[in-house]
């Protein structure tokens, strides 16, 4: 039985502190073995010095949370590592982005979001139709997603070859790379209306270092 497995994660929240939401869905077949590759980056880990904690972009950017102890330079060479393996893996990801200040409430958001995933899954409906089942991985941290990505999918796909799960980036390698995806792609969305940070400029750099780095390699895996 042939599986696609679809792991989401999302960049921004839903208040005033953050001026884009973003979401990034990514697709991995169940047929396509990558036990290697994580058990290469796990002893990738070992020899750095480096314990095997979930990545997940903004604690370690901002040192707090697993990487609360890490200095900058170990955060560095976490970020680094994971990438490398990311880039290895052969998923494929979508992102939507979002400007809040465009939509009068979350509601408007959400029927958005609602909308744009659908376009997406009709567009690319064939490949979708090649699988058995589709199961989708969200950790539930916002409704307002939980709510679009039912809809969406239960709108376009058959709801038998559906099956939905709790996703927490802990325990799936691919959920970690969802939330690097959706972490790049706003950083991208920074650098090119000139809104990068400080942290942005300490981890990826300048927007020529971040584009070779991180951008060109991501979106290569971009459907």
């Amino acid at each position: 039985m042939s599986e696609l497995s679809v792991f989401v994660d999302e960049s921004g929240n839903l208040g005033r502190d953050s001026k884009y939401y973003i979401l990034s869905l990514v697709f991995h077949d169940q047929t396509v073995d990558v036990s290697g590759d994580i058990a290469s980056y796990e002893r990738l880990l070992r020899e750095r010095g480096l314990q095997d904690k979930p990545f997940h972009l903004v604690p370690l950017t901002h040192g707090n949370e697993a990487f609360a102890n890490e200095d900058i330079e170990a955060r560095t060479r976490y970020l680094f590592s994971f990438a490398s393996f990311a880039w290895r893996i052969p998923f494929r990801y979508k992102t939507f982005v979002y400007r809040k200040s465009e939509f009068a409430d979350r509601a408007a958001l959400g029927k958005k979001m609602k909308r744009d995933i659908i376009e997406f899954l009709f567009e690319n409906l064939e490949r979708f139709q090649e699988f058995d089942v589709v199961k989708i991985y969200y950790d539930d941290g916002q409704r307002l997603i939980t709510n679009a990505l039912h809809g969406a999918f239960e709108y376009a796909l058959w709801q038998q070859a559906l099956v939905y799960r709790e996703a927490t980036p802990s325990l799936y390698r691919l959920a970690q790379i969802a939330d690097l995806a959706c972490g790049i792609e706003h950083a991208a969305l920074k650098y090119e209306r000139h809104e990068e940070g400080k942290t942005d400029l300490a981890f990826f750099g300048t927007w020529r270092d971040f584009r070779k780095n991180f951008l060109k390699k991501l979106r290569k895996h971009r459907v």
